[in-house]
């Protein structure tokens, strides 16, 4: 369930409203499913309650996309994708930390498709694989242009 933020009249941005999930703040709900610190004072409460409401956080998220305490908390997910969200101070430009998000995404998605037994209903290997098609035309792009 995907939803684009719309701006009003004024030019200001207006959230849809976040999922209720549970008993969980809205401030939790988005520290679970995009990484937004704020929403829990210490690391195991959260860790307790994306396993407490896996399911429905897994399926907050659009077909194909994990919720950020997916990739933090859940067994067997490969160290290099862990990184929770990609930060602009970290690169020397803001291509750099789009490619560096690109990558991301891509080597995220390219885990789903060799781990079926983590897809959820309505997912299948062509949702996968074009996710990675895109990524990877986006890379391709953006190292053309970093190039130029």
């Amino acid at each position: 369930m995907r939803t684009k933020i719309k701006v009003n009249v004024r030019g200001r941005k207006t959230f849809p409203p976040f999922p209720q999930i549970g008993n969980l703040s809205q401030n939790e709900v988005w520290e679970l499913l995009y990484g937004w610190p704020g929403g829990f004072e210490r690391e195991e409460l959260a860790r307790a309650m994306y396993a407490k409401h896996r399911d429905e956080l897994i399926a907050a998220m659009s077909l194909g996309h994990r919720p950020s305490a997916f990739w933090k908390f859940e067994d067997g997910i490969p160290d290099e994708l862990r990184r929770e969200r990609v930060y602009e101070e970290e690169f020397a430009s803001y291509d750099a930390m789009i490619l560096a998000e690109e990558k991301l995404q891509c080597d995220r998605a390219k885990f789903l498709l060799e781990h079926p037994e983590l897809w959820r209903p309505g997912e299948n290997r062509e949702i996968f694989t074009e996710m990675i098609t895109i990524r990877e035309q986006n890379i391709d792009s953006l190292e053309r242009e970093a190039g130029k």
